[in-house]
């Protein structure tokens, strides 16, 4: 697939997409809709790290209805080093920001606590 060097929004909704280990470099890219896909792994959205990504759609996967809530937390954690202004819409709060690395922090303590038995 060709690079796109300028592009700034990318829309792949209702495209019953599985995974993105096929997106080509979008050094540009800001914001990117994949919401009505077939994602059943939160994991998979972070292959759509790109430099200048802030704002992410990712609604009607099965691994976001199944999350529900907890959506925007997971997306954070995955994107933790990025910028990100919105997801699914909705704004990202500072907040939001200190939930997603609680929740990364206490992930990381569970993991050590099970190591460590």
């Amino acid at each position: 697939m060709e690079e796109l060097p300028s592009l700034r929004k990318l829309r792949l909704a209702s495209n019953k997409l599985e995974t993105f280990d096929y997106i080509p470099d979008l050094p540009s890219l800001e914001k990117i809709d994949v919401k009505e896909n077939q994602v059943s792994n939160v994991k998979q959205f972070g292959n759509l790290k790109f430099p200048r990504i802030s704002k992410i759609n990712v609604l009607s996967n099965p691994c976001s209805d199944e999350i529900g809530g907890g959506m925007k937390t997971e997306i954070l954690i995955l994107f933790e080093d990025f910028d990100i202004k919105a997801v699914n819409k909705e704004e990202v709060t500072k907040e939001d920001i200190l939930e997603a690395k609680n929740v990364k922090n206490e992930r990381i303590q569970k993991e050590i606590e099970v190591k460590s038995t």
